[in-house]
């Protein structure tokens, strides 16, 4: 009886490992997504180890084909190469190289320390397009990572990039007065929190003060707001996870410089 319950288990295993592999979503999609400004693909590559199920691996990103400028730039920085060719072939190949050195770490390291129980591993990359027009493309980057441990580590990055100069935006970029724009981000952040003015962060679970609070780089623009986004442990404990303060268009328009107004406001 028992040998018939082992026996029956083993099959399941077997059933469900090669379920996996068939229904393995490697690959792209390859209809071109065309917009104002820039034109691509989407680039789809999960591949769990279907073997034991140790390993899951998710990567879905955009394959930019033109214009050829802001396509070499933005594809450089996506597939972290310094190809200024890349094909969806050469994508794909960067990828599964990615993939096989990314499945040895957990085996690696459970050679190098055979007592440490070999836990599963979680990587996922995912990039999300919240502006194409004429004169900026505006996305973020969620990345995910789980290699044992009370919990796994999450980190979005913001990037604008300004399609008129090919240039990415940055803070200095944004404001015409960066102490205008904290005393902006700071009470909008305690309002968010329901935190009187003259409370300070520090006192209400966050870990810095209102004199150390400073603008954060990682920002977003979209139609409607700008958000500010501070990872986890950046100002506060990990329970509270990341911070986004969001600030619409309207409000933030009198602080900004008069080319980031313009690209904001669609002109």
């Amino acid at each position: 009886m028992a040998r018939r319950g082992t026996f029956i288990a083993l099959l399941f295993i077997i059933i469900s490992a090669f379920f996996v592999q068939c229904n393995d979503k490697s690959g792209t999609d390859s209809r071109n997504i065309n917009k104002d400004t820039l034109t691509y693909v989407w680039v789809n590559y999960s591949n769990p180890d279907s073997l034991n199920t140790i390993i899951t691996y998710n990567f879905k990103a955009p394959l930019f084909t033109k214009p050829k400028e802001a396509s070499i730039r933005l594809n450089k920085l996506i597939f972290n190469t310094k190809d200024s060719n890349l094909t969806l072939k050469k994508a794909e190949v960067l990828l599964k190289n990615k993939l096989k050195k990314y499945l040895k770490e957990p085996y690696d390291f459970h050679k190098e320390y055979p007592k440490t129980p070999l836990l599963p591993y979680i990587k996922t990359t995912k990039y999300i397009i919240y502006v194409n027009r004429a004169n900026l493309f505006s996305f973020n980057i969620i990345l995910y990572n789980y290699s044992g441990g009370a919990h796994g580590n999450e980190l979005i990055k913001y990037y604008n990039y300004n399609t008129a100069n090919n240039t990415f935006m940055r803070i200095n970029n944004l404001f015409t007065n960066l102490d205008s724009a904290r005393t902006l981000l700071l009470s909008t952040l305690k309002r968010d929190y329901k935190i009187p003015s003259n409370s300070n962060l520090i006192s209400n679970n966050f870990s810095i003060s209102d004199s150390s609070f400073f603008i954060s780089p990682n920002f977003l623009i979209t139609d409607s707001t700008i958000i500010f986004t501070y990872q986890s442990y950046e100002i506060a404990p990990y329970s509270m996870g990341p911070i986004s303060i969001r600030i619409s268009n309207k409000t933030i328009r009198p602080l900004l410089r008069r080319e980031a107004a313009d690209i904001i406001n669609n002109k």
